[in-house]
């Protein structure tokens, strides 16, 4: 029997236009639709000793509920996704010897053009006048008048600060300036004794040479009526080794040559009569230790920088100015003593102006204050 014929196909002609794509739907979090600001933190390090940066990361999420706070990029595809970055003490690298310097110092300018030729805000807050410690006066000025020409806006924290910028740097720079005082810290009010036994002195904070703590303890050898208490994680052990020894046959000087837990730091300043700073003006310019004090209600017996001069009540802190390093301890020793005689004979009023202190200090450098000032600084706006 014969098969059919086979059915004829069709014939399919190619397609001129390509088939349209279906649309895929994603569901996006409302956290992620607010997400529309990320900014880079450096250093992202929440654990500082005096919590500066913990406190300045509270004052801008305040300001902007809806930023993303990540660490400094390391890859470069990784820059694009990045809006703002805000630099602290961005400065710190010097090393071993000059050729150290200078590739670290080439190395941060360079990511800092990246940054800028990404669109991305850079803000840069100048917390000293030089590094602590440093070998290299003249490079650190080249390099910071490099990043002062990169970024958008230069933060200080006092209008000391912007003298130095201009007797540096010059005036060019002036415009970029905002200043956004040293944040308050959260601690409980010091616990003051109705009938103190003595008057103590403490100094607490990372030990190194250009706090002075050789002089401290000089001090501490002439006055034997005074208590002094000095705490802290030490340079090294060499160092720590050097303050053992300026210390022995002390018997009114107790060290603590290791790192205090926050709980151990409020327990010394409700023990102490007063905090003693005797910072190097030559790199000096902002304490965040003072600033902890004052927070607390604990008086300060330092040198005159820029966190002391902002205060309006600047005239109940035992501060004081020296011209050179000879003429420092005994400055240095006056406003000690001064404070101990206030302490000796009108406790009452010793004490109030260490609360008057603070109750300034809570309402004008408050996270709640700060904030307000971090947004006229329009992080949103991008770079220049």
């Amino acid at each position: 029997k014969a098969l059919p014929p086979p059915r004829p196909r069709r014939l399919r002609l190619p397609r001129l236009h390509p088939r349209p794509l279906r649309p895929r739907l994603t569901l996006i979090s409302f956290e992620e639709i607010m997400t529309q600001l990320r900014l880079a933190f450096y250093p992202l390090d929440f654990s500082d000793p005096n919590n500066y940066l913990s406190r300045m990361r509270d004052a801008i999420v305040l300001a902007y509920p809806e930023i993303e706070i990540v660490d400094m990029p390391g890859r470069f595809k990784d820059f694009i996704k990045v809006d703002v970055v805000w630099l602290n003490w961005y400065e710190n690298f010097s090393g071993r010897n000059r050729a150290y310097y200078l590739y670290h110092a080439v190395r941060r300018l360079l990511k800092l053009l990246i940054f800028k030729c990404c669109g991305t805000k850079i803000i840069y807050t100048v917390h000293n006048r030089q590094p602590h410690e440093t070998q290299y006066s003249a490079l650190n000025r080249l390099f910071y008048k490099c990043v002062f020409s990169l970024v958008d806006n230069i933060v200080i924290l006092s209008d000391l600060t912007r003298d130095v910028i201009k007797e540096t740097s010059g005036k060019k720079f002036c415009g970029k300036i905002v200043k956004i005082p040293h944040p308050t810290y959260l601690c409980p009010k010091k616990k003051y004794q109705d009938n103190p036994e003595g008057f103590t002195v403490l100094f607490f904070g990372l030990l190194r040479p250009y706090k002075n703590i050789e002089m401290l303890l000089s001090v501490a050898a002439s006055h034997p009526e005074i208590n002094f208490v000095i705490a802290g994680a030490a340079l090294d052990l060499n160092y720590a080794d050097s303050l053992k020894k300026a210390a022995s046959g002390l018997n009114n000087v107790h060290l603590i040559l290791r790192r205090l837990t926050d709980e151990e730091i409020n327990k010394l300043m409700d023990e102490a009569s007063v905090l003693a700073l005797p910072y190097d003006l030559k790199s000096s310019l902002n304490s965040g230790a003072a600033m902890f004090a004052l927070s607390k209600g604990l008086n300060v017996v330092i040198p005159n920088i820029g966190t002391i001069l902002e205060l309006s009540n600047r005239d109940k802190v035992y501060g004081y100015d020296y011209n050179n390093d000879s003429e420092h301890q005994a400055k240095f020793e006056n406003a000690l003593m001064k404070a101990y005689e206030d302490f000796m004979s009108d406790y009452s009023q010793f004490v109030r102006n260490s609360e008057i202190l603070r109750e300034e200090v809570l309402s004008s450098n408050s996270t709640e204050t700060l904030s307000k000032i971090i947004m006229k600084l329009n992080l949103k706006s991008g770079g220049g």
